[in-house]
């Protein structure tokens, strides 16, 4: 430029260090930005439990299928051997020995079916414990003798040998009574197991292999 124009030079500055406005807006993001970040965790968490419950329902509906298949297999059992001990006692070639032999064969598997209504019934009021059982003192020694008690006649039978080993001074337990002479009794049932029953049926000509298959 020509040495007689003057140059002149002039600087703006902003500064919105208190403008209200400016704040606001800065508060709305930082709110804004929050609760977008509590909505992601939150979908993230439903999303993470809805998979866990999703696999839950599918392990339940396995489980139940599972436990119904088990249920009727194991109640089909002592009903066709009681169906076969009184269509053999129907023919009329029953002798008097035979008749109370097959009489005692079939209130010991009235029995055992019995035994299996009972544990159906505690399965289904496994979830309310604390309405069902009824905790008290209780012997264990008194439970063992019952559930022997009850299955004296087929340990007898079929000459299975018992030997309680419990010491004197046990004290008692809390726990209801009949859910403990429940656990024992399926402990004894699964002990003396159907594979004995069963080969003594067939051996005497009752019932045939197909009907456990």
């Amino acid at each position: 430029p020509p040495p007689d124009l003057g140059l002149a030079t002039w600087t703006a500055v902003a500064i919105a260090q208190d403008d209200p406005t400016l704040a606001a807006a800065e508060r709305g993001a930082g709110r804004t930005l929050a609760i977008a970040a509590v909505m992601t965790l939150t979908l993230a968490v439903g999303l993470i439990v809805s998979v866990r419950a999703a696999r839950a329902n599918a392990d339940l509906a396995a489980m139940r299928a599972d436990f119904v298949s088990a249920v009727t297999h194991e109640l089909k059992t002592p009903l066709a051997n009681m169906r076969a001990l009184n269509e053999t006692l129907l023919s009329g070639r029953a002798t008097p020995d035979m008749i109370r032999e097959y009489a005692g064969m079939g209130v010991g598997e009235a029995t055992r079916l019995t035994r299996l209504v009972d544990n159906l019934l505690a399965y289904s009021r496994v979830t309310d414990v604390a309405h069902v059982y009824s905790f008290e003192p209780v012997s264990l020694a008194s439970v063992v003798q019952r559930s022997l008690q009850e299955f004296a006649g087929t340990l007898r039978r079929d000459g299975f040998e018992v030997d309680v080993d419990m010491p004197d001074d046990l004290p008692a337990v809390k726990g209801d009574p009949n859910a403990l002479g429940l656990l024992l009794n399926n402990l004894v049932d699964n002990a003396v197991g159907s594979e004995e029953h069963t080969s003594e049926l067939q051996s005497r000509g009752l019932i045939s292999y197909a009907v456990f298959c």
